[in-house]
């Protein structure tokens, strides 16, 4: 009888304990934060990254009268700036805006320093990133196909270069369906990528909108095709992959808000509420919109799910295509 009475004190100390805690929790979550937040973005001042993080930085900062600083942290296909928030305390003041490649891509080709599946706290996606199929003006196609028709004349010839891991698969996988063959430069970031088709390093370049947009309108570089579902409405002449015959696109790259792992569960509901409120902004949206970047809100839970599923494709697809860290 006394071993049960000790253990049902014990089981209600315990239950006390537990909520006293989640109970601060969340009473931290209503005063947080008090001091700046540091974002930390694993790519270079400038790039597609870089404009999401400060935008966003900036509606946080003014929702929460708070300055949130954006540390850009690039190198490592993202996994420098990734180690450096995991073995952040799981506070809130460090978050990283990474892509969803840092966790479904990354751990393929190379060894990282995280569990990607274990050791952060997903709070939400940001924005989804258009990938332009590009080529410079000395290249004599006006279509994907076309392109498709001269690749096939001379197999390894031409150079295609991106930004990133993600950047590569999406360049190997539409070249395999395409049945042609390019030889792969890779690049540091989007601006790197637009450099190297202007000065024709390369001829074919896969990278966002937002870096190229100002040359294509100029005629300076063509794009042939879009990842997305639907054409942009900043490029409407441009067809999908998709309208083009390339179905088989299973990669996208999303810019996600993480934290810590062992983030308190109230501060990351809170984080979820006040990261929504500012993405449903029209004014955010149209600034975004204008560099061809989607305000396009999934909320982490769900993300974490789904990532565990492209992490099996990705795997498959770098095994299947043979891609080298």
């Amino acid at each position: 009888m006394f071993y049960t009475r000790r253990s049902a004190a014990l089981v209600l100390a315990g239950c006390t304990f537990a909520l006293t805690a989640i109970s601060s929790f969340a009473v931290h979550a209503q005063t947080w934060p008090t001091r700046p937040v540091r974002l930390v973005v694993p790519f270079g001042a400038g790039g597609t990254a870089d404009v999401v993080a400060r935008t966003i930085a900036q509606k946080l900062s003014d929702k929460w009268g708070q300055q949130v600083v954006v540390d850009n942290k690039p190198g490592g296909d993202t996994v420098i700036a990734a180690g450096e928030v995991q073995r952040a305390q799981p506070d809130g003041y460090t978050l990283l805006l990474g892509i969803n490649s840092t966790l479904t891509l990354t751990p393929h080709t190379m060894k990282v320093p995280y569990d990607p599946f274990n050791d952060f706290t997903i709070i939400g996606q940001t924005t989804a990133v258009p990938m332009l199929v590009l080529v410079n003006e000395t290249v004599p196609v006006k279509s994907l196909n076309e392109l498709i028709v001269l690749a096939r004349t001379k197999p390894g010839v031409l150079n295609a270069g991106g930004p990133a891991t993600v950047t590569q698969l999406l360049q190997e996988q539409f070249a395999r369906e395409a049945k042609i063959k390019f030889t792969w430069v890779p690049y540091k970031s989007g601006a790197d990528t637009t450099k190297g088709l202007l000065g024709d390093e390369i001829q074919v370049g896969v990278d966002g909108v937002m870096n190229n947009l100002p040359f294509v309108q100029s005629g300076k570089l063509k794009a042939l095709g879009v990842s997305t579902q639907t054409r942009l409405k900043t490029l409407p002449n441009v067809p999908t992959l998709a309208e083009q015959g390339i179905t088989d696109q299973r990669i996208t790259l999303a810019h996600v808000l993480m934290a810590p792992r062992n983030l308190p569960k109230p501060l990351a509901d809170k984080l979820k509420a006040d990261l929504q409120a500012v993405l449903a902004t029209q004014d955010l949206q149209d600034k975004l919109t204008g560099v061809g970047i989607q305000a396009a809100w999934v909320d982490g839970d769900v993300l974490a799910k789904s990532f565990q599923t492209e992490s099996a494709v990705t795997g498959a697809l770098v095994k299947d295509l043979g891609l080298k860290p």
